[in-house]
């Protein structure tokens, strides 16, 4: 039980540091993989202009995908080394 826990707390930044990396490879107009979490608010400047916002629900989705990518790869690694030992 305290290697899942481990496991888990290690893909929670793990995850966290695939989404900022993605985040940035990705960029511009409209980060985020596998999800766009940004999108053109009209009018948040001034009328006639517009401005990039966040959705904080697509942005967790995003981040749940990449803890659960991350947690395949940590387990698959944890379970590897410990076949070895």
């Amino acid at each position: 039980m305290d290697r899942l826990i481990q496991n888990v707390l290690i893909s929670i930044f793990v995850g966290l540091a695939l989404l900022t990396l993605i985040s940035i490879v990705t960029g511009g107009l409209n980060p985020g993989f596998p999800v766009s979490y940004t999108y053109w608010a009209l009018g948040c400047a001034a009328p006639g202009f517009a401005c990039i916002s966040i959705n904080p629900v697509l942005l967790e989705l995003d981040y749940i995908f990449w803890i659960g990518i991350a947690l395949v790869f940590v387990v698959g690694f944890d379970f590897a080394w410990a076949k070895n030992r």
